[in-house]
């Protein structure tokens, strides 16, 4: 169940509260839990194959989800010209029927509940959607988390959220920049990042899980058994 007291950021420096234990002036303040970034599209929600309809549908092309080789679906095409402008209209098209969007795995919901018991949950996003759609999203698949982090771009994403602990997203990119400032990182495989194993051997990032997680529900069950 969505916690009430869930926040949405939008800035680019999201306000974070840590609410200490009271105390007579001799206790210690509980230390803070840790967090969990967990990116929404394409990691929590089916959003690129939607995109991709669209795509095929307005510009005439045979794009397959097997064949998206490059996170940036417009650099899978070659043969038409397909602007950032563009897609960033079909994403926001895809939001806007959100009815049609699904969740990965159905046990999601299940899956974050259980982690919930160990580390709060901020959903760390650059999605296309406006907030109030991210919002019924989670509420409508009964979501659990504590923050939502709404960004403009990728890029924003880690200056956002530096009080999370270990990532969470399908975008190697993200990974590879959280395990470069010392942040646990766990990528979610999808095709676009097939070719992060090889980057993985050429640069040395201690803090990069070695390998993409097949499903979310196992990158969860290592980030239960870190327990950092």
């Amino acid at each position: 169940m969505v916690n009430p007291m869930a926040q949405l950021h939008q800035t680019r420096e999201p306000r974070f509260v840590e609410q200490p234990l009271a105390t007579n002036g001799t206790e210690t303040l509980a230390p803070r839990r840790k967090r969990i970034g967990l990116d929404l599209d394409d990691t929590v929600a089916h959003v690129k194959e939607l995109a991709r309809q669209h795509v095929n549908k307005e510009f005439g092309t045979d794009l397959q989800f097997s064949d998206i080789r490059i996170a940036r679906l417009e650099e899978n095409i070659t043969g038409v010209t397909i602007t950032e402008a563009d897609m960033k209209r079909i994403f926001a098209l895809v939001w806007s029927e959100m009815d049609r969007i699904s969740l990965l795995d159905p046990k999601i919901p299940e899956m974050l509940q259980r982690i919930h018991q160990h580390y709060d949950i901020t959903i760390a996003t650059a999605s296309d959607a406006d907030d109030e759609t991210l919002l019924r999203f989670l509420q409508k698949n009964k979501v659990p988390f504590d923050e939502i982090v709404h960004v403009h771009s990728s890029k924003e994403k880690l200056g956002a959220t530096p009080h999370v602990d270990i990532y969470v997203d399908d975008y190697h990119k993200i990974a590879e920049d959280a395990a470069k400032i010392g942040k646990i990182a766990i990528l979610i495989k999808q095709p676009w990042n097939k070719m992060f194993r090889k980057r993985g051997e050429e640069h040395h990032f201690p803090h990069l899980i070695p390998t993409r997680m097949e499903h979310l529900e196992d990158a969860l069950r290592l980030a239960e058994a870190l327990r950092i």
